[in-house]
């Protein structure tokens, strides 16, 4: 899965940046980007010791050892990928006219969570998706099957992979915006 991933981040150099996080550069508070580690590091374990409960005891890990090396395999690699859209997002401070206003428009606030005013590059969405299209479709080629040891997933896999994925996003994205490593802008005391 590192190849993969390693892959999917050939195109983080070709991604838009928020022309407001360029005019001049931000200094970073090391103690606020130790907290923001931690926590998103707590956070991807909490997920993983989920993935692991969910593998062992509801999808047959337990009985199978190969179908939970390759749940975890995919659980990883797209966790790993997607959430880099997550992060990638503009974390504003409060004091921008733009987060001040976002207060009261639920569409702009949605529209700053997303990362609409600095959408991704089309480079690495496309490399992006390209892995996480692999990720899904190795455990079901015969060679890899093979020679890496995969097998195919139950249906009910597909499912729960869904719903860690949406939880890890969902839990990453409502917290990020405490979190600003970039400036002493950090909620976590």
């Amino acid at each position: 899965s590192n190849l993969l991933y390693d892959i999917a981040q050939l195109g983080i150099p070709t991604d838009h940046i928020d022309p407001q996080q360029i005019k001049r550069p931000l200094k970073w508070d090391l103690s606020s980007l130790q907290k923001f580690i931690v926590y998103l590091g707590f956070v991807s374990s909490i997920f993983d010791f989920i993935t692991f409960y969910v593998m062992y005891n509801f999808v047959g890990g337990k009985e199978d050892p190969k179908r939970f090396q390759t749940g975890w395999f995919v659980e990883g690699l797209l966790s790993q990928t997607i959430i880099v859209f997550v992060l990638r997002q503009t974390v504003r401070s409060g004091s921008s006219e733009v987060s001040r206003r976002a207060i009261f428009s639920p569409r702009l606030c949605l529209r700053q969570r997303i990362g609409v005013d600095t959408p991704p590059s089309m480079t690495l969405i496309a490399i992006s998706g390209f892995v996480v299209a692999m990720g899904l479709l190795l455990p079901w080629i015969q060679t890899t099957q093979e020679y890496l040891g995969f097998t195919s997933l139950p249906p009910e896999y597909y499912l729960y992979l869904f719903l860690i994925l949406s939880g890890y996003i969902a839990t990453t994205s409502l917290t990020l915006p405490l979190l600003d490593p970039a400036t002493k802008q950090s909620k976590f005391a």
